[in-house]
C-alpha cells in the first residue's frame, strides 16, 4: 500500500508542468524603456489585455516592483496608464486616453486627453 501511494505521488509530481520563475532583471530592462515617459512619482494606471489570468497578475506585480516609487493601480482613470498588450487586436478601453508611446514590445503608455 505504501509503495502504491509513493508511486502515485511520484507520478503526480511528474505530471506537473515545469515550475518557472520570472527573470526579474530581464523584466526590469524590458520596463526601463517606459520610465522616461512617466512622472517620477505618483500614481500610474495599469491595464492588461489578459485581465484576470495568472500571467496578468504576475505582470502586474512585476510592473509595480519595476516602476517603484510610483504606485501602480489597475485603473484607466489615472493621468498616465501603462498597458501590457499581448495581441495586436487588443484595444485599451476608454475614449479619453491618447497614446503617448507604443514601445512595440507589448508595452504602451497612454495619458488622459486634455480638454
Amino acid at each position: 500500500m505504501l509503495a502504491l501511494a509513493g508511486f502515485t505521488l511520484f507520478d503526480f509530481l511528474l505530471s506537473l508542468p515545469a515550475l518557472s520563475f520570472p527573470d526579474i532583471g530581464a523584466y526590469d530592462k524590458h520596463v526601463a524603456e517606459i520610465v522616461p515617459t512617466l512622472p517620477k512619482s505618483g500614481v500610474v494606471g495599469y491595464w492588461n489585455d489578459q485581465d484576470g489570468t495568472p500571467a496578468e497578475q504576475q505582470e502586474y506585480y512585476l510592473l509595480q516592483y519595476a516602476l517603484a516609487p510610483r504606485v501602480v493601480v489597475k485603473s484607466l482613470a489615472q493621468q498616465f496608464v501603462v498597458a501590457t498588450v499581448h495581441s495586436a487586436q487588443s484595444r485599451v478601453p476608454g475614449a479619453n486616453l491618447e497614446l503617448v508611446h507604443d514601445f512595440e514590445t507589448g508595452l504602451k503608455v497612454f495619458r488622459q486627453k486634455t480638454k
